[in-house]
């Protein structure tokens, strides 16, 4: 599962942390990545979170810097990735990435 977010041709942004809130559910990401494009077909890894228990309350929000050589590049698009199953208590939903909004932080 993932969430894309595409500022269009004309814009890019240096990202330098980002905020995720938690839906309503129980299904709490555990292990995923922020990752950058600047064509949406060549993805760059920005974060990455592996059984990050930070979310543990539906609706909660959370915040992570992003720092390193490619979170300097300025990029068009991001994408969160999930890249393991969520903590959900019920086996079906456990592909799903709950979230209820997202903000991207840095310098357009």
């Amino acid at each position: 599962s993932w969430w894309q977010v595409d500022l269009g041709e004309q814009h890019q942004l240096a990202i330098t942390y980002y905020t995720l809130r938690h839906d309503g559910s129980q299904d709490f990401v555990r292990s995923w990545v922020l990752q950058g494009s600047h064509d949406l077909a060549v993805w760059v890894d920005l974060k990455r979170h592996s059984n990050d228990t930070t979310i543990k309350v539906p609706g909660q929000y959370a915040s992570w810097p992003v720092i390193g050589p490619a979170a300097a590049v300025p990029y068009r698009a991001f994408r969160l990735l999930l890249t393991a199953p969520n903590a959900s208590p019920n086996p079906a939903s456990r592909h799903n990435f709950c979230l209820s909004n997202l903000e991207l932080y840095g310098f357009l």
